[in-house]
């Protein structure tokens, strides 16, 4: 982020670093520019009283007092994780100094030569600020300002964090991929991970798909556990080979000698006027492949804890994230969390029909229920989790309550998961069906750069709600 200054009367550029600075116009904050690599852990910066807020005209103690701001140098202000930089030094813009609670205690901060303080220890965290019985740290002043203690984050960053801890946990677990290493991976989920554990460990590949998920799956076979991230789910079909014929295959046609303990993951769905070719929903493409699972994940929350279970898994897992959920933000569950990979998870519960659903179409569906439970109705909402296999037992005991299938899904309508769990539905519940399954899918036509159009091809909240109302007759809902 490149902060503009006053100097001399002129205007001139500062480079304060891929951090996130909080803009202070009469001591208060009015915006903050995002910043990159170093975006997730925390700094904090002090605004000193006597300097001229940055994007403000002047200023002394008479026009702003007393009125220091600190923030956590961040997207959010909530301050999650760390309380200092892991790294070496950075420039600091004028008119602001650093104030960093470090591991042993002491509050380091800078001087006239405007640098971040090294951390006390190569790759060891600052002591977390979430930890602090009183939730505040305290400036080279003495003062103290209170901070929001929280374990929220973004799904981004909770899938870095699972990463990172399994990488912690086990020196065996390595990921490869296009920019995933100095870069951070294309919506940053590795990111700063190679200045922790080596640029071996986190290997930047070229621009070969078939070749570098070739790579990882032989890596499996001999006992590393890599994860080989697609910087688009739509780029994956370039290695599909690899994925078909060896990762899914190779355990049976070894006989058993060999196992393939690989996750590959990254984003997919329709975004927002992404085009045709970076609007791919991949998973009926890979549902037919025998020896791989299917997960997606839909939270912040199970994203964490069934990326810590895939990795840990022996089995080849295609780990499904949505794009348009990297920024969803939510709880997280400790270090040792982690979820079953085929369980779904029950949303809501209900007796009027069942809606299966998986991924961002969980949040539509969501949207759609919240609108038909204040009308009356009541909807049991069911998030699949895992698409391959199904979740059998769940999905069961629900149909044999409500009597009602209602299926919500992003992936196409031919061919798609919807429809191979309407079939296996129709084949095993037929007569615990009161009505026909119903499926809501996207349409078979490449998905439309124009937004009112792309819209059209996917499914919105007031298609469900219409479904629902369809589907479950008045007397059953008075009932």
């Amino acid at each position: 982020e490149r902060e503009r200054e006053r100097e001399g009367g002129r205007e001139s550029e500062r480079d304060v670093g891929s951090t996130t600075v909080w803009r202070v116009v009469g001591g208060r904050v009015v915006s903050c520019g995002i910043g990159g690599p170093r975006n997730p852990t925390v700094l904090v910066l002090e605004r000193e009283a006597q300097r001229a807020p940055i994007g403000g005209e002047g200023g002394d103690d008479g026009e702003h007092g007393e009125a220091n701001v600190l923030e956590s140098c961040r997207s959010d202000p909530e301050v999650r994780r760390n309380a200092c930089w892991n790294g070496g030094s950075e420039s600091v813009p004028n008119g602001w100094r650093s104030v960093v609670d470090t591991n042993d205690g002491s509050n380091e901060r800078t001087d006239g030569a405007h640098t971040w303080p090294r951390n006390v220890e190569e790759n060891k965290w600052c002591q977390e600020l979430t930890r602090r019985t009183d939730g505040s740290i305290a400036d080279g002043r003495k003062r103290n300002v209170q901070v929001a203690a929280t374990n929220d984050m973004m799904m981004w960053e909770s899938l870095r964090l699972a990463v990172e801890e399994e990488m912690e946990r086990d020196p065996t677990v390595c990921i490869m991929g296009e920019d995933v290493g100095h870069y951070g991976g294309s919506y940053k989920v590795t990111l700063d991970h190679y200045k922790k554990f080596g640029d071996l460990r986190v290997l930047d590949t070229p621009i070969c798909e078939n070749s570098f998920m070739g790579m990882g799956i032989g890596a499996a076979m001999t006992g590393l556990r890599p994860i080989v991230e697609g910087m688009n789910m739509g780029f994956l079909l370039l290695a599909f080979n690899q994925i078909s014929n060896n990762s899914g295959m190779l355990h049976y046609t070894s006989g058993g000698h060999y196992k393939v303990p690989i996750v590959i993951r990254g984003p997919g769905g329709v975004g927002r006027q992404l085009g045709a070719e970076h609007s791919q929903r991949l998973e009926s493409y890979f549902q037919s492949i025998p020896g791989v699972q299917l997960v997606a994940c839909s939270t912040p929350r199970n994203a964490k804890a069934l990326l810590k279970a895939a990795i840990r898994s022996d089995n080849p897992i295609i780990f499904f994230e949505h794009v348009l959920l990297y920024n969803l933000k939510g709880a997280v569950g400790d270090a040792d969390e982690v979820q079953c990979l085929e369980k779904a998870e029950m949303v809501r519960e209900g007796k009027d029909l069942t809606i299966l659903t998986y991924s961002r179409m969980r949040y539509v569906v969501e949207q759609a229920v919240k609108a038909a439970v204040a009308e009356g109705y009541d909807p049991e909402v069911i998030d699949l989790i895992s698409i391959k296999p199904f979740d059998m037992g769940t999905i069961a005991q629900s149909v044999k309550k409500t009597h009602r299938v209602l299926i919500v899904e992003e992936c196409m309508r031919s061919g798609g998961i919807g429809a191979s769990l309407s079939a296996v539905i129709n084949e095993n519940f037929l007569d615990d069906l009161d009505h026909q399954v119903v499926r809501l899918s996207s349409q078979d036509v490449p998905t439309p750069y124009a937004r009112t159009l792309e819209d059209c091809t996917i499914v919105q909240a007031a298609d469900v709600e219409a479904a629902i109302k369809s589907m479950v007759p008045i007397p059953a809902r008075i009932a």
